[in-house]
């Protein structure tokens, strides 16, 4: 399967000067993949998926390399085993718990690094190898270790575990990763959704333990359907501990998102 997505976006942002852009990601990263499947028998099965990011507002692809996901698998009634560059289980929850998807001016990431805490594999690790639990009744589990291979700030192990069902998802996960700041980073996040139909809530917080530095984030947000449209809108506040405790931020963000068909927003 060919998949992929273009978007594109006309943007001012002011910050004492006015800078007018034209670029990709304002609803969704642009993308180009390719994915298959084979049915191995006795209900194994083999995959793969290969995704990168596309820059259509100059056409230039970054010579295509395959940075968003690389992987193969195994699947069956055990669940899903997978190798390969894939994104790591604590960024998930900016992800799956942001009313923006983690996407556009409004993202809930602009708040994720502040500046003295070390680097990490925050968005996704090379070398994984990945463990996705069966459905069992609503609840899933995922694991995934990453080795560094002498690269500073790859490390990685994590676990995730939740509920999906119904108008609730919740989930809980907690990482230990190699950062450039010289010892490994504790992470750990919890975040939910609930769909009361009329609106639905949208919530997480984040905590980063680096060494001689602490940083916390919270977000809570709300999406409401009115018509065609869907209006989202997230307040979120970063602060940090320890040696970056001069260090806070906030940020508000409304929008709204028109669908002109399934495919075209």
């Amino acid at each position: 399967t060919i998949f992929g997505i273009v978007d594109l976006a006309a943007r001012a942002v002011d910050n004492d000067d006015t800078m007018y852009r034209l670029e990709s990601g304002g609803l969704s990263t642009s993308r180009l993949g390719f994915r298959g499947v084979e049915d191995l028998g006795g209900g194994l099965k083999a995959g793969f998926w290969i995704e990168g990011e596309l820059l259509p507002d100059t056409g230039n692809a970054s010579g295509m390399t395959w940075q968003r996901r690389s992987t193969v698998s195994l699947m069956g009634g055990f669940g899903e085993l997978r190798l390969g560059r894939d994104k790591v289980p604590t960024n998930l929850t900016w992800d799956e718990f942001d009313p923006f998807r983690d996407t556009g001016v409004g993202r809930s990431s602009r708040l994720s690094a502040a500046r003295g805490i070390g680097s990490y594999a925050f968005s996704r690790a090379n070398n994984a190898v990945g463990y996705f639990t069966p459905a069992m009744g609503g609840f899933f589990g995922q694991a995934m270790v990453a080795a560094g291979e002498n690269t500073s700030g790859n490390k990685y192990a994590g676990l995730r575990g939740g509920y999906r069902a119904g108008p609730l998802v919740a989930a809980f996960t907690y990482a230990s990763a190699d950062s450039t700041s010289g010892d490994d980073a504790a992470i750990w996040s919890l975040g939910g959704t609930y769909d009361f139909k009329s609106f639905k809530l949208w919530g997480f917080y984040n905590a980063v333990d680096d060494v001689n530095a602490g940083q916390s984030n919270w977000l809570l947000g709300a999406t409401l359907p009115v018509g065609g449209f869907e209006l989202r809108a997230s307040y979120q506040a970063m602060s940090g501990d320890e040696g970056i405790s001069d260090q806070e931020a906030d940020m508000f963000a409304i929008g709204a998102v028109y669908n002109l068909s399934k495919r075209t927003a």
